[in-house]
């Protein structure tokens, strides 16, 4: 009996120590999972940030062409090329004055604010739709030596640029935490159930009988 009872503790032993361990791997690996997702989130923005940099250098010299020829559809031209880049979700140019010249999709106002521009119409975003950043650098006209100021271009990014190339990693990450949960749970399943049948098969050999010794009768 005392063996019966001991397999029904381990039983219940085994148990109690497979959900905590899982228990404690799960949070454990929570808690990492967050952080490389912070990690990862903070790394692809100064990827976006570098590229919208690249963006800026390759339209800056015919932007500046454009604003000393005054010629305001070239600008537009530029403009539009630049908005429909898929790391940029706005963009503003403006003249030496600081005046704008085109601005459009998701921008930033003086306030701070995040605003939708669309032709003329202005309409503030949400701000559960996300952060919105910006790369401002100005622009300049070179002949010859000379070098001249003639305006700036702002280029806008979002977080939901940055999400959307995270989604494959995270994606990723959560797989192997699930697979590595798996394989934690099948491994201490199998072990304990070694135990288990290792303390079976001790059960076994106590219960056999034993041979009592046989009486002579006259």
């Amino acid at each position: 009996m005392n063996l019966f009872k001991n397999l029904g503790v381990q039983k219940s032993v085994a148990r109690q120590v497979l959900v905590r361990v899982l228990s404690l791997y799960l949070v454990v690996a929570l808690l990492l999972f967050v952080l490389d997702v912070v990690i990862q989130y903070y790394s692809v923005k100064r990827e976006v940030t570098k590229e919208m940099s690249l963006i800026h250098k390759s339209f800056a010299p015919g932007v500046a062409q454009a604003l000393w020829d005054v010629n305001t559809e070239q600008v537009q031209s530029f403009f539009d090329g630049m908005v429909k880049l898929p790391s940029v979700v706005g963009a503003e140019i403006r003249d030496e004055s600081g005046k704008t010249i085109c601005v459009g999709g998701l921008v930033l106002d003086p306030s701070g604010m995040v605003v939708l521009m669309e032709g003329e119409s202005r309409m503030l975003k949400p701000h559960w739709w996300g952060e919105v950043f910006s790369y401002i650098e100005a622009i300049h006209f070179v002949e010859g030596d000379a070098t001249q100021k003639v305006g700036d271009i702002v280029v806008y990014s979002s977080s939901d640029v940055v999400l959307q190339r995270l989604v494959l990693g995270v994606g990723l990450t959560l797989v192997q935490v699930f697979f590595a949960a798996g394989a934690l749970c099948l491994i201490f399943v199998w072990f304990f159930k070694r135990l288990l049948r290792c303390g079976q098969c001790r059960c076994r050999r106590h219960r056999k009988p034993r041979h009592s010794p046989q009486v002579r009768t006259c």
